[in-house]
């Protein structure tokens, strides 16, 4: 079964169990987000990207806390990741955190790359870069010492 099919049956389980029959399950080519919850639409999202660099636990682990947003939506009229939010999320059973984390998580990389000229981190960018940046490592504000030499990635 894939991870896709896991995830499938598992969203399955909770929109029965927590009264989301008429929310709707979608998977999104989205590669900054690992998933996303729109109330008003009814709507859940979770990245193909993310699930195709991911384990499965850590996918699943990512729609329940996007059921938590639902379930939270549905008893206060409003999703955020306050403490009403993280009580929510223990009982649905995922990390009551605003970021996933843990072992095994993995962000998918993006088409560009920024190489620091100092230290050598690199930073990952989804979109074609138009301004300057500088390493995060190295300094917190801008500085030109530090401006990232930008690559595509092939």
């Amino acid at each position: 079964m894939t991870t896709r099919e896991q995830i499938i049956r598992e969203w399955d389980r909770q929109k029965e169990k927590w009264g989301l029959q008429e929310w709707e399950l979608r998977f999104s080519n989205q590669k900054r987000q690992m998933g996303y919850c729109r109330p008003r639409q009814k709507l859940i999202s979770i990245s193909l990207a993310f699930m195709e660099a991911n384990p499965y636990p850590v996918i699943k682990d990512t729609l329940l806390h996007e059921v938590a947003h639902a379930v939270h939506y549905l008893e206060t009229g409003k999703t955020n990741h306050d403490n009403g939010w993280k009580e929510i999320a223990y009982r649905v059973g995922c990390e009551p955190k605003r970021c996933a984390t843990g072992e095994g998580l993995n962000m998918p990389k993006g088409n560009y790359v920024g190489v620091c000229p100092v230290c050598g981190e690199e930073t990952y960018f989804y979109r074609k870069v138009k301004r300057s940046y500088s390493c995060g490592k190295c300094t917190k504000g801008y500085d030109p010492s530090y401006k990232l030499r930008i690559e595509r990635v092939e």
